[in-house]
């Protein structure tokens, strides 16, 4: 069995999400997939300059999904 990461990209003034986003990379267990997520989320939010995080509020939300075998 494998997870899937998928993230949203969110701001709280604009009180929108976008996404969800798949991440390329396939994960053997939830733990790895979760633990990734949020190091993922960290690197999205740096990519922000300091004064539109500051007005925008972003945020992100993320979960795995579990890939059902045949």
């Amino acid at each position: 069995m494998s997870f899937t990461l998928f993230i949203f990209m969110c701001s709280i003034t604009l009180n929108h999400c976008d996404g969800p986003y798949m991440i390329n990379k396939k994960f053997n267990d939830y733990s790895s997939c979760a633990l990734f997520g949020y190091e993922e989320s960290g690197l999205v939010l740096r990519q922000f300059e300091t004064e539109d995080m500051n007005k925008n509020e972003y945020y992100t939300k993320f979960y795995c999904k579990k890939n059902e075998s045949i």
